[in-house]
């Protein structure tokens, strides 16, 4: 039976939203220059140690269609041609094209791991954070930019961010855009509660 691939980030996010992932880029001859690059270095002796070889193929194939996006045709040519030559086990032409419609929908786990995509994670886990502080907020008024991105990142000590980033996330989340007055960027709509009691709401979060 072929499961779906699962990455190993915590369930947690998993329930909370789908784990974004990208295709590989480029032309169509580019990406079948990727993928039978990818069929070459791919380490046979490390995929065995953890899955079975029926699983290997619907892996490899998942990357094959679903990364490098190669039809059924072409991806039995690579696995013919390339891999079979470097597995186990020599897989057939039907097994190939069974195996393609199989894993249809399905993740490919180089989509998960492609720089894009670890960056969209990064933002969507930054937006994350950002929900829970302005949940914290009060309703009307304004503040600086400088303030809120300070106290955000005394309540997020272990994630990184750069400013620009932390800007896109409280406009994606609050709809809004700062404003300038006398050379300071506020946010405005929201303030933040006194400090007593932001130190209070900082204690119950930790």
């Amino acid at each position: 039976m072929i499961t779906r691939f699962r990455s190993q980030d915590s369930s947690a996010d998993c329930l909370r939203r789908p784990l974004p992932w990208v295709k590989a880029t480029g032309r169509p001859e580019t990406l079948s220059r990727k993928a039978a690059g990818y069929l070459r270095v791919f380490d046979h002796q490390s995929a065995v140690r953890f899955d079975k070889d029926v699983v290997i193929l619907a892996k490899v194939i998942c990357n094959l269609r679903n990364y490098y996006q190669q039809d059924a045709e072409q991806t039995a040519e690579l696995i013919l041609g390339v891999f079979n030559s470097r597995a186990g086990t020599h897989w057939s032409p039907e097994g190939v094209k069974l195996t393609w419609d199989l894993v249809e929908g399905f993740t490919p786990l180089l989509g998960l791991s492609d720089e894009a995509a670890v960056a969209q994670r990064r933002s969507a886990d930054l937006e994350d954070a950002v929900v829970d502080l302005i949940a914290y907020t009060k309703s009307g008024g304004r503040v600086s930019g400088e303030d809120l991105r300070d106290l955000f990142a005394e309540w997020n000590p272990d994630l990184q961010f750069t400013p620009v980033a932390f800007g896109i996330a409280v406009k994606a989340v609050t709809g809004l855009r700062t404003k300038t007055l006398h050379g300071t960027r506020y946010w405005v709509g929201f303030h933040l509660p006194p400090m007593d009691e932001l130190s209070d709401q900082g204690a119950r979060a930790a």
